[in-house]
């Protein structure tokens, strides 16, 4: 019922989702530059949808009332414990630091609920530019759990012939933190 996005880019994934499952409520969290795409983009495929932006947000609404949350990445905090039901990453990842993929694993380990679905896809290593050094982030460096169930764990059909790098596709059970 409920899906996060995290970085969707333009929300083209969440736009299929709410298209094929129309009763789902869609969060997403992104830089305050990027969300402007994902809103544009979606308020004109669901005019008629219900919207609350980031400087809405409360941590007491209602997200059942809510077909689209748009957060920055400050904003964790408004989704409550064991409230997600699917969360998605797709090619973000690979374009932070380390200690942001780290936060968000932990922040998912909290929202996420026990029956719970974690798709991510994402380039198998990026060399990413920090303070004036190279630094390589890598996909099974990621902090993955050894109670994460795995569902699919493979380089990605899709992207390959479409980019020269490989990445990753992983569809997994998240092991959350919570009751």
């Amino acid at each position: 019922d409920r899906v996060l996005e995290i970085g969707p880019g333009p929300g083209s994934l969440l736009r299929m989702v709410k298209l094929f499952q129309p009763g789902s409520r869609i969060i997403i969290v992104d830089l305050p530059t990027s969300l402007t795409y994902s809103f544009c983009h979606l308020l004109h495929r669901f005019p008629d949808a219900t919207f609350c932006l980031p400087h809405e947000a409360t941590s007491d609404m209602d997200l059942d009332t809510i077909d689209f949350l748009f957060l920055t990445s400050n904003q964790t905090d408004v989704i409550q414990e064991n409230s997600i039901d699917l969360a998605v990453n797709t090619m973000s990842f690979q374009e932070m630091k380390e200690g942001d993929i780290s936060f968000y694993f932990h922040w998912l380990r909290k929202v996420m609920k026990k029956e719970n679905l974690f798709y991510c896809v994402n380039a198998v290593e990026k060399s990413m530019i920090y303070k004036g050094k190279t630094v390589p982030i890598r996909f099974f460096e990621y902090p993955w759990s050894s109670e994460d169930q795995d569902y699919k764990y493979e380089l990605s059909p899709i992207e390959h012939g479409r980019t020269y790098k490989p990445f990753y596709v992983r569809a997994v059970k998240i092991a959350v933190s919570h009751k």
